[in-house]
Order: C-alpha cells, then structure tokens, then sequence
C-alpha cells in the first residue's frame, strides 16, 4: 500500500473493506503496509451480523 495515501484512495479502500467478511491492516516499519480482507461465500452478504469486520491479531 504506498505512502502517503490519498484521502480520495482511503474512502475508496474503506469502502471496498466494506464489503469484506473480515479485514486486517499490517504496518511494518520494515516491510511497509499491507490491507489484506477475507470473504467467506458461504456467509450472506444481506445479514450484517454474521460479518465479522475489525482487527485481526
């Protein structure tokens, strides 16, 4: 992911993230940034509590 990021390209990411079952950012002094997101077909996409968004250990 290059830095600096645009706030246009955040709101872009942001809302792709959205879409997304689960989704993780790594920052790394050493290797930069990484977004990284998971999509499990097998989970409705209409029933927002079966999503599970925020950090990933």
């Amino acid at each position: 992911m290059p830095r600096p990021l645009a706030p246009e390209q955040w709101q872009e990411l942001l809302a792709a993230l959205a879409m997304a079952d689960s989704f993780g950012l790594v920052d790394s002094s050493a290797d930069g940034r990484s977004v990284w997101a998971g999509v499990n077909d097998k989970t409705p996409a209409a029933v927002p509590a079966a999503r599970g968004h925020g950090h990933q250990p």
